[in-house]
C-alpha cells in the first residue's frame, strides 16, 4: 500500500473524529495528519510499506525513513504536552504506531520493532473506536 492510499483509508476510517490532513510546503518536518480528540492534540507523520524485510533486524522504511525535521517535529510536540507519533502501515494493512523514542536517530524502524507495534487492521470495521485505545498506548 502506498502512503497516500494509507492516509486516504485511515482518514475514512476515523471519519467520526477530528482529522485534518496536512500539506505543508513551508516548513519540512510538518506531520501528515493532525488530531483532536477529547481535547488532546495529535501530530502523526504517515509512512507505509509493501514488503516485510528478510532479517528481522532492517529497516521497514528503507526507501521511506522519518527524516531529521519530521523527528525533531515529534519531540517538540511531546515536550509541549501534545502526542507527535508515527503511524506506519505494513504490507497486510496493519497499523503500527511508534513514539518517537522508539525509532532510531536516523528514522529508521526496524522489523523487530514495527513488529512489536502492530496494532489495528485498516479494515476493521470498529476501526475509529479502537483507535483512540492504540493512540494512548503508543
Amino acid at each position: 500500500m502506498t502512503e497516500s492510499e494509507f492516509r486516504r483509508r485511515l482518514v475514512r476510517a476515523l471519519s467520526g473524529l477530528h482529522v485534518e490532513y496536512m500539506s505543508s510546503m513551508n516548513r519540512p518536518g510538518i506531520p501528515d495528519i493532525h488530531m483532536i480528540v477529547e481535547g488532546r492534540a495529535f501530530w502523526i507523520e504517515l509512512k507505509a510499506f509493501d514488503t516485510w524485510p528478510k532479517r528481522p533486524g532492517s529497516n521497514v522504511l528503507k526507501r521511506h525513513r522519518f527524516t531529521g525535521p519530521q523527528l525533531a517535529f515529534m519531540s517538540a510536540v511531546d515536550e509541549a504536552g501534545g502526542r507527535g507519533l508515527g503511524l506506519i502501515c505494513d504490507p497486510e494493512g496493519r497499523v503500527i504506531a511508534v513514539r518517537r523514542h522508539h525509532l532510531a536517530d536516523d528514522g529508521a524502524l526496524s522489523a523487530i520493532e514495527a513488529r512489536r507495534h502492530r496494532g489495528l487492521w485498516l479494515g476493521d470495521p470498529n476501526f475509529a473506536q479502537r483507535f483512540w485505545s492504540l493512540l494512548t498506548r503508543a
